[in-house]
């Protein structure tokens, strides 16, 4: 009796290695896939800047990795699931590049990454006053915006000198959609950096988020 259940019991582990067998090689083998857009992370950034230096760009990149394992893990993966690292310490001005390191999960390998050496340009950091601007969006037609007052009428940009060179002013706009006639508004109005041409000049910081500004929409007169 004791035998029958001896070789019983052996079966049924040879059965369950055989099934878990089956399971990995034919409804889950190990196969590849591509991870896009993995966020890098640059480190020692505290060193470059106590060179009085600053990249010269928004400081946000991303790479492709190739990854291996199990179909499912594979399949399964997001870029939230790795870890990429660049080291920002030995930056000097001009044109860099340098080695990402990617970190994976448990059940998956990197097996490339795409590109491996990302390219950065550092300047010179700088920080300058720049003029506010006042824009306003949704003015109610035959109304306009009166009796504005603001908090700051300059704002200090800082970051690389060709981006700080860039930005031509600082500019808030007020949305009047939900003002009433004659009644003065007050309300914090967030901030972007604006070049010669336009365009929001991305890259650079601000010394403040916002403004506060209070204004009034008047109907106009003849």
């Amino acid at each position: 009796m004791n035998n029958r259940r001896v070789a019983e019991k052996l079966i049924s582990i040879i059965a369950g290695i055989a099934i878990w067998v089956y399971v990995i090689s034919v409804l889950d083998p190990v196969t590849s896939g591509i991870v896009k857009s993995v966020p890098v992370r640059l480190v020692n950034s505290e060193i470059m800047q106590s060179a009085g230096l600053a990249i010269a760009g928004s400081g946000e990149y991303t790479v492709d990795i190739v990854v291996g394992g199990n179909r499912s893990n594979v399949n399964g993966a997001s870029a939230e699931d790795f870890i990429a690292i660049a080291d920002v310490s030995d930056l000097h001005k001009g044109q860099n590049y340098i080695t990402v390191e990617v970190k994976a999960p448990s059940n998956l390998t990197v097996n490339e990454i795409r590109t491996q050496n990302i390219q950065i340009y550092v300047d010179t950091a700088v920080a300058v006053e720049k003029n506010l601007k006042i824009f306003t969006a949704n003015v109610p037609e035959g109304h306009e915006l009166g009796a504005i007052e603001v908090d700051s009428s300059t704002l200090i940009v800082s970051g690389a000198k060709s981006l700080v060179d860039a930005v031509s002013d600082v500019q808030a706009t007020i949305d009047a959609s939900s003002m009433k006639e004659d009644e003065a508004v007050s309300a914090d109005v967030g901030l972007i950096a604006i070049g010669s041409d336009g365009n929001r000049v991305y890259g650079v910081k601000l010394s403040r988020e916002s403004v506060r500004i209070k204004a009034s929409l008047y109907a106009t007169k003849e």
